[in-house]
């Protein structure tokens, strides 16, 4: 199995302490979202879409990707971080995969540390997010896509 992470990492990097985990576990080629050129996708079985969550969203960077990339036919899964609240932030990812015809085997979500907008007045959410029990879920849930993977080729 040929594994790319893609992941959109910005302010305190902790989608990209993930996407570092989840790459680790599947032996996989990481790369950053600016560094990404949907000619890669064919050289590629499995292919992750991460993001840290921006206003309830994945970065715009992650949301191009995912509108322009060909993923028909393709095994998928996505990751995130967050400050908190909305644990349904993949959904819109999800979405957009499954009607480009991609096959999503799974998602991954956890809090980061967050100092946007009004959290900044407290110094922040989520301090020391991702820790090592997130990162140490991160790892598990990549063996998890693993599985999944080997059992349907």
């Amino acid at each position: 199995m040929k594994a790319l992470i893609v992941y959109s990492s910005f302010h305190h990097f902790n989608t990209k302490k993930v996407a570092e985990r989840i790459s680790a576990a599947l032996d996989g080629k990481l790369i950053k979202d600016v560094d990404f050129d949907n000619g890669m996708i064919g050289d590629y079985d499995l292919i992750g879409f991460g993001s840290g969550i921006y206003a309830g969203k994945y970065h715009k960077n992650m949301r191009n990707i995912i509108e322009n990339a060909d993923l028909k036919g393709k095994n998928v899964f996505v990751f995130s971080t967050r400050g908190g609240g909305n644990t349904n932030c993949n959904d819109p990812a999800i979405k957009s995969l499954k009607e480009k015809g991609a096959n999503v085997l799974g998602e991954f979500s956890c809090t980061g540390y967050d100092t946007f907008f009004i959290f900044k007045l407290w110094g922040g959410f989520a301090k020391g997010h991702p820790d090592e029990e997130d990162l140490k879920n991160a790892e598990k849930f990549a063996h998890t896509i693993s599985d999944k993977f080997n059992n349907i080729n």
